[in-house]
């Protein structure tokens, strides 16, 4: 179980009937700060940068695995069993 500003997640493996309710949830988010890689001797460094005005992320639909037997899809629900994410 995950917490998150007082919201308990919990996670179960998707069944057919969640198709609908996870074609209906909005992967995007916005952004005002980004990092920027710099090498660094040892390694990298990750530095935070503000952006205005605000980015804004929209992922791509996942390609179909088909009947992969590996492939299974896990979603987050609320206590009521709304779903949160897959």
């Amino acid at each position: 179980m995950t917490t998150v500003d007082n919201t308990a997640f919990r996670y179960r493996a998707a069944v057919p009937e969640d198709a609908e309710a996870i074609e209906a949830l909005d992967g995007s988010f916005t952004t005002d700060t980004v990092f920027r890689v710099t090498v660094a001797d040892d390694g990298f460094a990750l530095r935070e940068v503000k952006v205005d005005p605000p980015l804004t992320k929209v992922f791509p639909e996942d390609e179909y695995d088909g009947d992969d037997a590996d492939s299974r899809t896990f979603v987050a629900h609320g206590a009521a069993g709304d779903l949160a994410g897959f």
